[in-house]
């Protein structure tokens, strides 16, 4: 039985669930940001080149030869470090973003190839084409698994290819995920290459192109893994050259292994309801008089106007509803009790953490805990001055940046408020940010250091008689922290003497596809470093001097930003201090809007971070450190704005 309330419809439904790889190693990663195309080959009869940190595939050809479809293909080949058979239950997955095509019928393509066979398959997409094509013989024999007319998006959009031996078998997917919408799925499907001669489409079915029955045998991959990949180019109409040539633009390229157990088929529910304005948390219960839990388990998507959330739902019944009562969207703290907050993070229940405490105050060094209800619990008291920024990982912790020495790093605190701090972090002289990449690495903004050169400012209390510049830490998964980057662009000026002891340079950071993006409170900067593929930090450039959102604040100085976090959209987000406002930056940094200002209760907005939950995805919540008396005052709000948060890793 299932309840409907509010707008929420419901239908039964199959979902298949498969359980979190236990190994996953990238093989291959580039990003294109070092401006050389190391390791890539070409041909001769088109262009393989990187522009605007893109990898982009050109050719002026005649048109498409039916009978000899390679004569208008180009690409782009790149060697992988494989060896042996693909292992039973593992997964070669090749992943590209399509940045765009310059006309139709510039089909992007993204193979698996063997060498020197040149075998191998190839998934091609273009604006209302997907295909998927078995190749052979130097590329002469061809055998087409599926030929679509399909229109989808063909601009930025990530193109996938996975191959999963299952025993003898090979399973070939392919999907289409739309990277404005989180990823969402446009395009999906598999087929299964056997030992024998598997159906495939007629002669001359794909684009009127020569093609034939599929090659029995063992599947290539259950007998030696591939040894290269591609990104390629085909141009596909025989009745018509490309005017002018035909271009296609990749970037951000990756090639995983990864165990892939089989799918487990379970009782799900989907449910359905129109988008509307407001927040509302999606429940579950036994029977009609609950109790009613939050559902923090769903596959969620918006689509054709409507949310659509699967669920599972083992038991015989099962009771869903939208309930109005989501987290509150304000929560004021006690100013004289020390209640200073600074740091946030949401994990991925829906839970909120906040770091708490002032200097002398009985609430220091405390991180505390609100459920998706905004039920509060104090998860750990470190019992010393210095908590700044939090994040979460997908296991539960919550990582806290400390910034007063002897307790400075970096600590993991588990669900039951365990600490730990990270190893290396110590050297960290001022942690104050955090944000993972996707590999589950850890970086930190260090907004001062000791290390050469030293600089000395005019401040009228020192901790210290000179600076060096500030920075970015890594810490990998199961190593020590590093130092990552140091530059003048994360570095302070002193322009904050009157107010801290110290330079305050790299502050907020966030993530967004292959880039970390930094708030320099000093400088008044938002800047982007790339994560080249190597890992190493790219060249660092300005991606916004941070607006003015209310120019009546002027005696105040220039904009102070703290904070930094990313939409799905690759929109910025930043809380301006001194000018008691929350502003929304273009992704080119060219236009900005306010979101939020001191009528919302905002005193001195210090950090944020956006919801994880269905109710709570485009929920951006805001700590207010209320640096002096007389405002609002110290408080955590929630503003919606409009736009999902970039997911956590």
């Amino acid at each position: 039985m299932i309840i409907k309330k509010d707008l929420a419809l419901t239908a039964l439904a199959l979902l298949a669930s498969v359980p979190t790889a236990s190994a996953q190693t990238l093989l291959l990663s580039d990003n294109f940001d070092d401006e050389i195309l190391t390791g890539w080959t070409q041909g001769t009869l088109w262009q393989m080149s990187e522009i605007n940190h893109q990898f982009v595939v050109s050719g002026s050809f005649g048109p498409m030869q039916t009978n000899n479809p390679t004569a208008t293909h180009a690409a782009g080949m790149h060697s992988i470090p494989t060896s042996g058979p693909l292992p039973d239950n593992q997964t070669l997955e090749m992943r590209a973003d399509l940045v765009g095509a310059s006309q139709n019928d510039a089909w992007a393509g993204i193979p698996f190839l063997w060498k020197p066979e040149i075998q191998g398959y190839m998934f091609f997409k273009d604006q209302d084409e997907v295909a998927l094509l078995k190749f052979w013989n130097g590329a002469i024999s061809h055998a087409w698994f599926f030929y679509d007319n399909r229109p989808l998006k063909n601009q930025n959009v990530t193109l996938v290819l996975a191959l999963t031996r299952r025993g003898a078998d090979l399973e070939i997917t392919t999907r289409v995920l739309d990277k404005d919408n989180a990823n969402a799925v446009l395009f999906e499907r598999t087929v299964t290459d056997t030992p024998q001669a598997d159906p495939v489409l007629p002669n001359r079915a794909a684009r009127g192109a020569l093609s034939g029955p599929d090659l029995p045998g063992t599947p290539w991959a259950v007998a030696q893994a591939p040894t290269d990949v591609e990104l390629a180019l085909q141009w596909a109409n025989s009745q018509a050259a490309p005017q002018p040539p035909a271009e296609v633009i990749f970037d951000n390229l990756e090639v995983w292994q990864y165990e892939s157990p089989q799918l487990a088929i379970q009782n799900a529910v989907v449910l359905a309801w129109p988008v509307t304005q407001g927040q509302f948390v999606l429940e579950r219960a036994p029977s009609v008089s609950g109790p009613w839990d939050p559902v923090t388990d769903a596959w969620w998507r918006t689509n054709a106007g409507q949310c659509q959330v699967s669920v599972l739902a083992p038991a015989s019944m099962t009771l869903f509803r939208l309930n109005r009562a989501g987290f509150p969207s304000y929560i004021p703290f006690d100013r004289a009790q020390g209640e200073i907050v600074e740091g946030v993070a949401v994990d991925q229940a829906g839970n909120v953490y906040v770091a708490v405490g002032g200097p002398g105050g009985p609430r220091n060094g405390q991180i505390w805990k609100f459920s998706p209800t905004g039920e509060k619990a104090v998860l750990i008291d470190f019992g010393t001055p210095g908590v700044t920024g939090l994040t979460t990982d997908a296991l539960g912790n919550v990582y806290v940046a400390r910034d007063v020495a002897p307790n400075n790093g970096v600590y993991r605190v588990s669900p039951a408020g365990e600490a730990v701090r990270l190893p290396g972090t110590e050297r960290i002289i001022f942690p104050n940010s955090l944000a993972f990449d996707p590999e589950g690495n850890l970086f930190v903004t260090e907004s001062f250091s000791f290390d050469p050169p030293l600089t000395s400012y005019a401040y009228t209390n020192y901790i210290a008689p000179a600076f060096g510049r500030g920075g970015i830490w890594r810490i990998p998964p199961q190593g020590a922290a590093e130092l990552w980057l140091r530059d003048d662009l994360l570095s302070g000026t002193g322009s904050l003497a009157f107010l801290l002891p110290y330079p305050c340079g790299a502050n907020g950071i966030g993530y967004f596809e292959n880039a970390f993006y930094v708030a320099n409170t000093e400088r008044s900067l938002v800047v982007r470093i790339p994560v080249l593929s190597s890992g190493a930090p790219g060249t660092i450039e300005t991606v916004a001097q941070v607006p003015d959102p209310d120019p009546s604040f002027l005696a105040f100085g220039p904009p102070v930003p703290d904070g930094l976090a990313l939409d799905v959209q690759g929109n910025i987000y930043v809380p301006v201090i001194n000018r008691q406002a929350v502003i929304r930056i273009n992704p080119d940094g060219k236009a900005w809007t306010t979101l939020a200002t001191m009528a919302d209760h905002l005193d001195a907005p210090a950090s944020l971070a956006f919801g994880t939950t269905l109710a709570e995805r485009t929920s951006l919540f805001v700590t207010s450190l209320s640096m002096v008396p007389g405002f609002a005052g110290p408080s955590l709000i929630k503003i919606d704005t409009g736009i999902p948060g970039w997911p956590l890793p």
